[in-house]
């Protein structure tokens, strides 16, 4: 495999539902609230955030989650999103004069109230907050803009303000190539795309699916030798028998259905406890990436009823690490950071319940949501 690249995998362990096995994710990886009309009371003894909370630490009184250093937020065209505020007002202030935030951009104007939203975090004791403003930059039919926003007084008095930058896109579309081994169709075993296209429309990523008959081997096992060297076979084997219309296009994904893949050193032994090949589902991130799921390894651990909704979790789980989440473990924020379908069970130590509404709801968190709608290639 190759070592210089982001590479995820899935594991599986006995778990004891019924005598199958549960599939796990294996490491490779009271505030009185402002209202509308600004009150600017406060409550010093009661912070409101909760395991739901979406917290971000910044020292400056007020800042864009991701600041001015990386790439701007992406917005579509008429698209209405939430970007979120945060920072630590003066040790020796009130939420009178730092209890609001707002921004303008010509006739658009948005405002929210630090504490006010299940989103949002407000410590009294350190002064941090985060807050969700939701952004709707209709005035803008494309290109950048930059964005200022303020905090102060409820009626709009700014003690303190920062600038960050937009980009308005056409598309943020994702083309998802599918194609199979012979007898390893994930569409033929009950495998929902139409919870994945849903999960998706959640981040503001329109899924859509194509499948490409190719003349892809249907051999039992794809063969790979873990090459320190840093050659990617699994790349080279993905793009050998995908479209030409996919080499040529950045946002077109590939997905693989495979009975398996075998791992060997550079003398032709087999690895059986290689992290590629204990994985059931392996990825590659970033544009023209790939995810592999392997078919054979999971048919049979699972009930009838369970095996395919988790067909459904690892294709989303893998098309997640497609378009960029590079984590198991970190980015994890807001509603659902709880229970991210980005999450490894094995390091967040989840339940045989919380396996369980993973399958019946696979929903990224809104950590995770707020990375994808900055993903377009």
């Amino acid at each position: 495999m190759n070592r210089t690249i982001e590479i995820f995998r899935l594991s599986i362990r006995p778990a004891g539902i019924g005598g199958k096995v549960v599939i796990v994710f294996g490491l490779f990886y009271a505030l009185n609230i402002l209202s509308c009309s600004g009150s600017g009371a406060k409550d010093d003894t009661t912070p409101t955030f909760n395991a739901e909370s979406y917290f971000v630490s910044r020292t400056a009184v007020i800042s864009a989650e991701y600041g001015l250093s990386s790439s701007p937020y992406k917005f579509k065209v008429l698209e209405t999103r939430k970007i979120f505020i945060c920072g630590t007002i003066p040790s020796n202030a009130t939420l009178d004069d730092y209890g609001k935030v707002w921004w303008t951009l010509g006739s658009d104007k948005r405002n929210a109230y630090i504490g006010n939203s299940a989103n949002s975090y407000w410590n009294y004791q350190t002064g941090q907050y985060t807050v969700p403003l939701t952004f709707d930059p209709t005035s803008l039919s494309s290109g950048s803009a930059n964005i200022t926003i303020n905090i102060g007084t409820a009626n709009e008095v700014a003690n303190s303000s920062t600038t960050f930058n937009v980009d308005v896109v056409n598309l943020r579309d994702y083309n998802v190539e599918y194609n199979s081994q012979t007898g390893y169709d994930l569409l033929s075993r009950g495998f929902a795309w139409g919870t994945v296209t849903s999960v998706y429309a959640g981040a503001g990523t329109t899924i859509k699916q194509s499948t490409y008959t190719s003349n892809l081997v249907a051999q039992d096992v794809i063969e790979v030798v873990d090459d320190v060297a840093g050659r990617d076979e699994l790349f080279d084997y993905a793009y050998q028998y995908c479209s030409n219309a996919l080499m040529h296009n950045p946002n077109l994904g590939l997905l693989y259905a495979v009975k398996n893949i075998k791992v060997t050193d550079k003398n032709g032994v087999e690895l059986p406890n290689n992290p590629d090949a204990l994985a059931v589902g392996i990825a590659r991130s970033g544009p023209a990436g790939y995810s592999y799921v392997k078919v054979g390894k999971l048919d049979g651990t699972l009930n009838s009823t369970t095996l395919p909704k988790e067909f459904t979790r690892v294709v989303i789980h893998e098309l997640g690490h497609q378009r960029g989440i590079q984590s198991h473990s970190t980015g994890h924020n807001g509603i659902w950071k709880s229970l991210c379908i980005m999450m490894d069970p094995v390091e967040q130590n989840l339940t045989q319940s919380q396996m369980l509404t993973l399958w019946d709801r696979p929903y990224f968190c809104e950590g995770h949501n707020q990375v994808l709608l900055d993903k377009v290639w």
